[in-house]
């Protein structure tokens, strides 16, 4: 039983391993609650491993799935609005790095994936297109030591047995020489052209073609190779996440949907779902619930889905890095293989951690697909009417050339910024999101131990000589201080800058100095990032 829990924590150390990390550091960092980076923090020696020749990938279709081949379970979203349960708040616990594991396996050379063909082919008997065809779309150059990998999560309990749909598509790029990574989330209603097929959803295209017919689609749509994949269903994620204890999640914003009273129940009974409702704070997950987070959608968007499924990746990898996890995976190597589908070798595992500490101090990099990024279109399908999301050929081409640009705010774009985070919330979770969201977007935070009661408005100080490189027009959308009238206009006035007061000082610890009020929302539109020149 304990080796069978332990494969388990491992699938998933390594699912979140292979594009987000981890990092070992010196025994006193002043760490930030929660997520796994310090201020003043240096690493120590990770894994190598060297290259030698594998064969490239080939798609293998199967049988034809339509998209409501697994249909959403539970009722309409039309019931009362009060919930019957809602989880307590715990704590993240401030979170120790972990030595990463010595290699002795060599990896196989990194594939280099490439189309079988250009020409628009449309099977005999596939649905018929609801939109031209779009021509494909030039590769985009890999910078050097640079992997792709796809993450997919099955609607199925067996792999592979029977038609099923990829509920979850995530492509991550993690670039080894930089110590940098991105993930893109895809919504399984783009509707894409699949090379040798036709065009349909995204989340169908596995079962017809393959993960490599899959590929292929990424690479003609999007100019992305995909190097490696790895593949999980939805009952190993509840069953890791459970013999992991569960996991603790920053819930930013607060989300309600119905679900499963019990995971043994009857997924087609209404009288089995209950309304369940989070609120913004910490919270702790068990496999059910954290499916439930991962997967609604009724209530929210596919989009959102998108970034509540990277929010528990990045909090799994976290726990993954306290329980010490890391050494194993040379042992239970094969244990792993047993209970995912996937094409890495344990040689590119654990060539790729050795980019790991780097890859977490500088922080991950999200991109999602929306807004202007896809078009919504209604089409009448061979299954009845359904909505699509065209991609947007004006936006998209940038949105994937960025997975290989290193944010700007970060040691491996070249720079960091400090700030130090002072609670006058009276809640401690607020702390701790506002650490979230500052280390999501590149900042190094640090929670103070001062106690200031509590302050209705939140406030923030710049102690550089001048503005410039300080990166206010990201902070201050975090927190949401671009207010006309009293924030200083959206404009810079004298030493008042988007709500951002100058008060130079060379001997400040931190670069910011923030006071945290109770007016802070930690629900971020984090879809729609900022830019400089907004």
């Amino acid at each position: 039983m304990a080796s069978t829990a332990s494969s388990r924590i491992l699938l998933l150390v390594l699912w979140v391993l292979l594009f987000v990390g981890c990092a070992t550091v010196d025994p006193t960092p002043t760490v930030v609650a929660g997520l796994g980076r310090s201020v003043g923090a240096t690493n120590t020696p990770s894994p190598t491993a060297t290259d030698t020749p594998t064969p490239t990938d080939t798609a293998t279709p199967t049988a034809t799935p339509t998209d409501d081949a697994t249909p959403t379970p539970g009722p309409s979203p039309t019931a009362s609005n009060t919930p019957t349960r809602t989880p307590t708040p715990t704590k993240t616990p401030y979170p120790t790095r972990t030595p990463s594991p010595t290699p002795s396996p060599t990896a196989d050379r990194q594939r280099v994936p490439a189309l079988g063909s250009t020409d628009i082919n449309i099977r005999e008997n596939a649905p018929t297109p609801a939109v031209p065809v779009p021509t494909v779309m030039p590769t985009i150059a890999v910078p050097a030591k640079t992997t792709n990998i796809l993450l997919l999560g099955d609607d199925s309990a067996e792999m592979g047995g029977g038609v099923t749909r990829t509920d979850s598509i995530i492509v991550a790029s993690i670039n080894r020489e930089t110590g940098t990574a991105s993930m893109v989330s895809l919504p399984r209603d783009l509707y894409l052209y699949a090379p040798g097929w036709t065009m349909n959803k995204v989340n169908v295209i596995t079962p017809v073609l393959g993960v490599g017919g899959l590929k292929e689609t990424i690479l003609y749509n999007f100019g992305i190779p995909i190097h490696y994949y790895v593949r999980i269903d939805f009952d190993g994620f509840r069953a890791i996440i459970d013999a992991l204890g569960g996991v603790e999640v920053p819930v930013t914003c607060a989300l309600e949907d119905w679900i499963l009273k019990s995971a043994d129940l009857d997924i087609y009974e209404e009288d089995n779902y209950e309304m369940y409702r989070v609120e913004p704070g910490i919270e702790h997950f068990d496999g059910h619930t954290a499916l439930w987070y991962a997967r609604s959608r009724r209530t929210t968007s596919d989009f959102d889905r998108g970034r509540r499924q990277q929010q528990i990746l990045r909090a799994v990898l976290s726990q993954m890095v306290d329980q010490n996890l890391l050494l194993k995976i040379p042992e239970l190597w094969n244990v792993y293989n047993d209970v995912v589908d996937t094409d890495i070798d344990i040689g590119k595992v654990l060539q790729l951690a050795a980019a790991a500490p780097a890859v977490r101090d500088n922080g991950i990099q999200s991109i999602y697909l929306a807004g202007s990024n896809t078009i919504p279109m209604r089409i009448e399908a061979d299954y009845g009417p359904t909505t699509i999301q065209l991609p947007n050929p004006e936006t998209v081409p940038d949105k994937f050339r960025s997975l290989y640009r290193p944010p700007a705010l970060s040691s491996g774009g070249g720079s960091t910024l400090s700030v130090e985070i002072i609670n006058g919330t009276g809640d401690d979770a607020m702390a701790e999101l506002a650490a979230f969201h500052l280390d999501q977007y590149g900042f190094v935070p640090t929670i103070s131990e001062a106690n200031v009661g509590k302050i209705e408005l939140t406030e923030l100080e710049y102690h550089g000589q001048n503005f410039r490189a300080s990166f206010d027009w990201m902070i201050t959308w975090i927190f949401d201080l671009k207010r006309p009238g009293d924030r200083g206009n959206g404009a810079y006035e004298g030493d008042h800058a988007y709500g951002v007061d100058l008060q130079p000082d060379p001997d400040a610890t931190y670069d910011y100095t923030l006071l945290l009020g109770e007016d802070f929302n930690p629900c971020l539109s984090e879809l729609f990032p900022p830019s400089p020149f907004d």
